[in-house]
């Protein structure tokens, strides 16, 4: 379950740091912002603790790379675009390879969960007429 909180996590902070990262806006400066203007979403407990951290001196590329709440892909891209940012430019990137993965695994998902469903819907309509209609049709031959 970890694995899936934490791509959660990430996809959603890259999603809202990457918008702010396109217009040219410090990094620092995003975590600021959004801690201040996402009070009541959910990411706020990983931006309130990249904040405080960062209130306490420490720098942002030491926080991300050892931070709990993000994957591995997302810490290693940021270092990719710490090194070359003119050329790679934003974290788009990571945000379509997460979206090609997060795809995949629904479409993985459904591929198994739908057959359970309609494996369980017709067990159930053979368990109800074996249960109901059977003994009532062997009620209404002995009349």
């Amino acid at each position: 379950m970890k694995k899936y909180i934490q791509k959660y996590f990430t996809f959603k902070f890259c999603l809202y740091f990457n918008e702010l990262l396109e217009d040219h806006i410090d990094s620092n400066t995003i975590i600021t912002m959004l801690n201040e203007n996402m009070t009541q979403s959910d990411i706020k407990i990983v931006l309130y603790e990249i904040y405080t951290r960062l209130k306490e001196g420490e720098q942002l590329e030491n926080i991300i790379d050892g931070f709990p709440y993000f994957d591995h892909l997302f810490v290693s891209m940021y270092k990719m675009y710490l090194k070359n940012p003119e050329e790679i430019g934003s974290m788009r990137g990571y945000l379509d390879i997460s979206q090609e993965q997060i795809t995949y695994a629904v479409n993985k998902f459904t591929k198994f969960f739908v057959p359970i469903v309609y494996g369980f819907v017709a067990f159930f309509v053979i368990t109800i007429y074996v249960a109901v209609i059977i003994p009532m049709m062997n009620v209404i031959g002995d009349i």
